[in-house]
């Protein structure tokens, strides 16, 4: 089973692999800047399909050929009350984060896009967490907020990488 994906981070390229996927990367770098009043999930959906044509261009800027294989890209990000977090970058940003989502459900949207054979799919699943309470004042260092993010990133991730699977196998068989 191959794929060709314009995954960036190493954690997903592994999950694909371990799932029997060889992965061969296509950089798909785009503005992944929010637009105004848009919804996380639209945004992430956006996102995975931004990337996902950018990553076809490039695809056939370089191949006179269509690709034997799939092409996937997927974002995910978090979400409070519909708002888009980001990733905190400084220790005050990520207090301020905390402090709103302390003890509150958020969500973690992950959008996938496959092209395959001149056809496009998209598809996103948000799943939903309760941050743990925190007292004013003792919030954890922001290397272990990024890491709580990119766990819960990781899951939501691993459920989509076993739906692709199936969806691409069948799409090979086809």
């Amino acid at each position: 089973m191959h794929t060709l994906p314009s995954l960036r981070r190493p954690r997903r390229r592994e999950i694909l692999e371990n799932l029997g996927f060889k992965v061969i990367r296509i950089p798909a770098d785009i503005d992944e800047t929010p637009h105004s009043d848009e919804k996380a999930a639209d945004y992430v959906q956006r996102m995975a399909q931004e990337k996902n044509a950018a990553a076809v261009e490039q695809w056939f800027a370089a191949h006179d050929a269509s690709p034997e294989y799939p092409i996937l890209t997927a974002d995910t990000t978090v979400a409070y009350q519909n708002h888009i977090l980001g990733k905190p970058e400084t220790e005050a940003q990520a207090a301020e984060m905390l402090a709103r989502r302390s003890g509150q459900t958020h969500q973690v949207l992950t959008a996938v896009c496959v092209y395959w054979r001149g056809e496009r799919t998209a598809f996103c699943k948000p799943a939903m967490y309760v941050s743990k309470p925190c007292l004013p004042k003792k919030y954890p260092p922001i290397s272990e907020v990024a890491n709580r993010w990119t766990k819960r990133a990781r899951m939501a991730f691993r459920v989509w990488a076993a739906c692709l699977s199936s969806i691409c196998k069948a799409a090979l068989q086809a």
